[in-house]
Order: structure tokens, then sequence, then C-alpha cells
């Protein structure tokens, strides 16, 4: 049955409603409290989660372990394994040693497992080769012909370089698979590309920060390499706006600052174990006046420091502090980590806090989709360490455990 149409009744609500306007037009002042009283508990609400964010940062509440790599006991053993020889004494035939029989060995195994990955990935054969060119110790060689192993689980190429850990004269099997790209996914990408831009504009800034710090360049780039991906890939629209145009690194802003992203309770932490002697991250008396503060507003000079887009030196300074004062406490424990860039980074991410010199350290951290490959922070940071990209500029330095 159909509605029958009642005209009374919408006579009636049209001059409800026409009072209604009246009255609100009548105190237009009401609507204006309203929508300030909106904007204030609003932005109240936004700076209370920026104070109870600020706070446990600060506090160190927001201090995670992270997760351990599936890997971190084969980086372990690796590092244990090595010989730590110069790449020299490997290749006289006519050393008289009774290590003579090892260094040849170790030679020979270097140079089986450098021809299954030129047969299968020969870009970076190249730059494996070229590390061994500038005079890359054995212990980095091997490392950097792990970091394809670990990349790569096609059974053919598994059972070529592994052979060669027994039988370093064997013959390459003929079922290889050649692969033109670099087999570190990331190195294929734009957004490295865009990274190596950024990096390659820092070198004296960086190299600067290195030799204040007493660190390698490389490991600080490291670093800061993981770093920067996990910014380009997980803030995709500041990259295809910012970053992406105007080829640059990112500076990370709010809780974590700068290049490096560097959170401020660390910053502090960095500064406070420059100058405190009994501390075991100590550095030395010659450290103690890097960081001083020209004005009595530390909080404000901090963040100027660490977030100035035009010269990056404190955000490498700070970052390669942190790295040095990590390695001085393990080198104090007796546990050295001078060569382990996939320990320090992993220490860098999850903070001073959970930082225990021991004789099993776990490589892992945050956990990183970069280049649809999913990664631990530390992890990242070996591969792109021993990756051999940007050799040129940033070489090997640190050959072995010190």
């Amino acid at each position: 049955m159909a509605k029958t149409h009642q005209p009374h009744l919408n006579l009636l609500r049209g001059k409800q409603r026409a009072e209604k306007r009246k009255r609100v037009l009548a105190k237009p002042w009401k609507i204006v409290i309203g929508i300030v009283l909106g904007i204030a508990l609003l932005g109240a609400g936004y700076a209370g989660v920026l104070f109870v964010g600020q706070y446990a940062i600060n506090h160190h509440l927001t201090d995670v372990a992270g997760v351990v790599d599936p890997n971190s006991d084969a980086y372990n053993t690796l590092a244990r394994s090595l010989l730590n020889i110069p790449l020299e004494q490997l290749h006289l035939p006519g050393v008289d040693s009774r290590d003579d029989g090892a260094k040849k060995f170790a030679a020979a195994q270097d140079t089986c497992q450098l021809q299954t990955v030129r047969l299968t990935y020969p870009i970076n054969a190249e730059k494996i080769s070229a590390a061994q060119t500038a005079g890359a110790a054995h212990n980095i060689i091997a490392k950097m012909l792990f970091a394809v192993r670990l990349r790569d689980t096609d059974p053919a190429f598994v059972a070529s370089f592994d052979g060669c850990i027994t039988a370093p004269n064997q013959s390459a099997p003929t079922t290889l698979v050649l692969h033109t790209d670099n087999i570190f996914p990331w190195a294929n990408r734009e957004e490295w590309g865009i990274a190596q831009t950024g990096f390659s504009r820092d070198v004296k800034t960086i190299d600067k920060a290195a030799d204040a710090s007493d660190i390698e360049a490389r490991m600080i780039v490291a670093t800061g390499f993981v770093e920067q991906m996990r910014l380009y890939f997980t803030e995709r629209e500041v990259y295809e706006k910012f970053f992406k145009p105007l080829r640059v690194l990112g500076n990370a802003t709010q809780f974590a600052w700068g290049i490096m992203s560097i959170k401020e309770a660390d910053a502090i932490d960095v500064e406070n174990h420059l100058n405190t002697r009994t501390s075991p991250y100590y550095l030395g008396t010659d450290k103690e006046h890097l960081l001083d503060f020209t004005s009595d507003d530390k909080t404000k000079e901090r963040m100027t420091r660490l977030t100035d887009e035009k010269n990056h030196y404190y955000s490498y300074l700070y970052g390669g502090l942190q790295l040095a004062q990590f390695m001085a406490q393990w080198k104090r424990a007796n546990f050295p980590i001078n060569d382990r860039p996939e320990v320090l980074a992993t220490l860098y991410n999850i903070g001073f806090g959970k930082s225990k010199p021991n004789a099993d350290p776990k490589v892992g951290g945050s956990t990183l989709t970069i280049a649809d490959t999913q990664y631990t922070f530390g992890a990242l940071a070996f591969e792109f360490y021993y990756s051999g990209e940007m050799l040129d500029v940033f070489p090997y330095t640190t050959t072995t455990a010190q």
C-alpha cells in the first residue's frame, strides 16, 4: 500500500528546522568556541602522544632485543674459522713455516669459490676480484664470498661452493646458472642508486668523522646504509616526492634524527660516555671534547647538529662514536668485534642497554623488508659491508680483530 503524503507534518518539520537555524545563527560564538575547543583537544592529544613517546625513548622503554637472524650461528662460525692472513702471504710459494700449507690451502679455497661465483654472478665476482687487487686480506675475501653464499640456495651452486672447502681443486659443475644481475637485491634497485649518490657526496665528511672517532669509514656507511634503506622502503610517498627527484640521503626526524637515525637518548649516552673515564665505553682523553656544546641549550643544539640537511658531519660523528664505544666495551671484555659489522650494526640497532659482551654474539635486530627481501638489521649491514659496493671510496681497512 502506498504511503499517504502528509503535508502538515512536512510543514511542521520545516518550521522546526528554520527555528533551529535561526537560533544557531543568533549565537555564532558557540560554533567558534566548539571549533576552538575541538582543535585544542586534538592538539593536546597529539602533544600527549609526543610526550609519552619521547619519555619512553629517553628512558629506553622502547628498546627491544629484536630478533636473532637465522644465520647468526653461521656468522660466528665463519669468524672463528678465518686465519686472518694478509693476502700477499697466501700466494708466496716458498714460505718456510709450518703454517705455509694452511695458507696455500686457504688461497686455493678462495680461488675455487671465486670461480663458482664468477660462473654464476660475474658482477659480484668482479667486485671480489677488485678487493683482492686492492690488497684485501683473506678474511675479507672469505666474508665477501660468504655473503654471496648466503643469498643463493640453488643446490648446484651450494654444492660447488661448499665443495671448495674440502676439495679446492675441483672443477665447477656444468649445471651452474648464469645471472646477469647483482646477487644482492637492493643493489639492483634505484633506491640504492640514490643512497650511493648521497654517500658519494659525503665522502670527505664521512672520512672526517671516521678519523675523529677512530673507526673505519666503511663501518659507518654500512650502518647508515641500513637506516637509509629502511627509510626509503618505508616512506614511499616521501621517497617519490623528495629523495628520488633530488637524489639525496634521507634525514630522519622526530624520535630518530639525521642520516644515521640516532635517537636522542643514544646521542646523550654517547656524549656522556666520552667524559666518563670509568665507563666501559670510554674512548680516551683525546675524544673527551669531540661533542662539547657551544650554547646552554644542549637539547636544541643537539637536534640542530643531527638534523642539519646541509652538513651531515655530526650525524656521522655520533654514529661513528657509538660504534667505537661498542668496540671499546667488547675489547675491554676480551671479546673484540672490530671486524664484525654484523654485530656492531645489531648493537647500534638495539641500543647500549642490550650490549652484553660475550663469546657468542647474536646477529639480528629489527626485521626489515628491503627490495622484497626480508633482513635483520645486522645481516643487511653485513651484506653491504662485504658487497664490495663503493669500494673505490670506502675501502676495507679493518682486516683483523684488534
